[in-house]
């Protein structure tokens, strides 16, 4: 549901329930999931339409975080950018993998040991 194929995705398959799901099942989840985004979407979808009868620069605000929470795109794609630079540093911290070649750590145990990352 981080996706707007996802997203739309979840909606079809919970627009399409005849039936409550299963207990702890992945379903339950996924649906309890979409249920919290479409109150998260009606609720900033009245705070943008209040705000816009009052007017003002918070009618802006809100109409934003409204059209933040309907389409997801752009902010998904800032937050996955975030994300990838934090992975990169802390790939980037673990510094160098060593190894050595087999016939040498065969020789020496007879067993392969495993590759060790020195942080």
């Amino acid at each position: 549901m981080k996706t707007p194929l996802g997203w739309a995705r979840a909606n079809l398959v919970y627009q399409k329930l005849s039936k409550v799901p299963k207990y702890g099942s992945l379903l339950e989840s996924m649906c309890l999931m979409l249920w919290k985004e479409l109150l998260d979407i009606d609720v900033a979808q009245a705070r943008a339409q209040a705000q816009a009868a009052l007017g003002g620069k918070e009618a802006s605000e809100a109409f934003k975080d409204y059209s933040g929470l309907v389409f997801r795109e752009k902010q998904n794609k800032e937050k996955s950018k975030d994300i990838m630079q934090e992975r990169f540093e802390k790939v980037s911290r673990m510094g160098p993998i060593s190894f050595e070649p087999v016939e040498l750590v065969k020789a020496r145990s007879g067993t392969l040991p495993r590759v060790k990352r020195k942080i």
